[in-house]
């Protein structure tokens, strides 16, 4: 358990700082040269487009992630949508494992849906997760992991899932859910 945990909170420090680094606004930068007096005084360096702007690198619609630690299970992503802020997606997925770290692994989560928001300069970020009968508090501690390892894997959009067995119909799912955000 204590393994399940700590790399959980590795990946979660990885992803807040893939956030910092990936929001930091970037002004470009004016040079001038007084020794050259046909040179262009107001010639600027062009912004880094990479970090200022999503890589929109996403991979095929559906796309199965392996959760790690339960052999049988994934968390099938679908329905890729408009580009996310990344700390507040940091945020809404930490605030998934600190609810799940409160209750037993083991425990069943029931059928109230969880929803977790984080509001940031006007954005909003919201994850929802609608659990089945059969969901345990681990599966909602693999689906925060799992997101946060597609989004520093691939890309911070708006996006709807499902955690189930693999090999299993969506109808036999342990939970689905939405990342997504709103003005």
């Amino acid at each position: 358990m204590l393994d399940f945990k700590a790399s959980y909170i590795v990946a979660l420090l990885q992803l807040r700082l893939f956030a910092l680094t990936a929001t930091t606004p970037l002004l470009p930068i004016s040079l001038t040269n007084d020794l050259n007096s046909n040179s262009n005084p107001n010639a600027t360096l062009p912004l880094n487009i990479t970090l200022a702007t999503s890589s929109n690198a996403l991979p095929p619609d559906p796309w199965n992630y392996s959760i790690p630690s339960e052999i049988n299970k994934q968390v099938k992503f679908f329905d890729y949508g408009r580009p996310l802020n990344a700390i507040g997606i940091s945020f809404v997925i930490q605030a998934a494992f600190t609810d799940a770290d409160l209750h037993a692994p083991t425990d069943l989560v029931g059928l109230q849906p969880r929803r977790y928001r984080e509001a940031l300069s006007g954005d909003y970020v919201h994850l929802y997760f609608y659990p089945m009968e059969s969901t345990m508090w681990k599966d909602v501690a693999a689906m925060a992991a799992s997101i946060g390892e597609f989004i520093m894997s691939w890309d911070r959009v708006e996006l709807a899932f499902d955690v189930d067995y693999v090999g299993r119909p969506r109808s036999m799912a342990l939970g689905t859910g939405l990342l997504s955000g709103e003005m």
